[in-house]
């Protein structure tokens, strides 16, 4: 029977029993094979099997040979590691440490902060250009910048209401517990979206700093000034 996929949890807390007890065992020793967190989760091995393969799915963790047969008899040893998705469940009171930190550094050197960030982005400003170079229509460039954003990190819905015109929300960003803590996080990541969306006005018409549940951008094609002389020239042209 395959596993029914599964929302990923926002920490080790809200996890099933199971998958607690996967990853706990799998911090411990680095590897354990299905036998071993059958064992530590106390299940059947058609139990943890499934369990298995929807934290596979959901790429908290990967299945690795941990054994090979030289004379091609037999079946292979197959053990489980946890992956850095996975890793991240964890508490990790230093990464709050280094938040206080930066919003410390962000408050007292704001333009050393932003020099930093502004340094950092440009790789994924450049990636994000070469990705949507070779889209064509407006839906097809949100669409592109969609799935960019989601090998991110982001959770994005793309709405096209027009050929000219559409809109991005980010209903998950990776980098929130950092904009809390240095606002410029925010300011530098519209610049990227309108370096990626060269041609358009990209504007941010809700936040969450603003109280609202998501981040919303609006995109529009921007109309140029030969274009809108052009168009005033051929209706003269018509009307004479």
């Amino acid at each position: 029977m395959s596993a029914e996929p599964v929302s990923i949890y926002p920490q080790l807390g809200e996890a099933p029993e199971v998958h607690r007890e996967v990853l706990l065992c799998l911090m411990r020793n680095g590897t354990a094979t299905s036998i071993e967190l059958r064992r530590a989760a106390g299940l059947s091995p058609s139990g943890i099997n499934h369990h298995l393969a929807i934290m596979l799915a959901q790429g908290l963790i990967v299945r690795r040979t941990q054994r090979a047969f030289p004379s091609g008899r037999g079946r292979p040893a197959f053990g489980y590691a946890i992956t850095r998705k996975g890793e991240g469940l964890f508490p990790a009171r230093g990464f709050g440490f280094v938040l206080r930190v930066l919003g410390s550094l962000a408050r007292s050197e704001p333009n050393v902060v932003e020099d930093a960030i502004s340094r950092e982005l440009q790789p994924l400003v450049e990636e994000a250009r070469n990705r949507l170079r070779g889209s064509g229509s407006l839906p097809e460039r949100l669409q592109e910048l969609q799935q960019l954003f989601e090998e991110w990190g982001y959770i994005t819905n793309i709405a096209a209401t027009a050929v000219h015109a559409g809109g991005l929300e980010q209903a998950h960003c990776p980098f929130s517990p950092i904009a809390r803590a240095c606002p410029q996080v925010c300011a530098l990541e519209s610049q990227l979206l309108s370096a990626a969306f060269r041609g358009f006005d990209v504007r941010k018409v809700d936040s969450r700093s603003s109280g609202s549940r998501t981040c919303r951008w609006s995109v529009r094609k921007v109309r140029s000034v030969d274009s809108d002389a052009g168009s005033a020239a051929s209706l003269a042209t018509r009307s004479a």
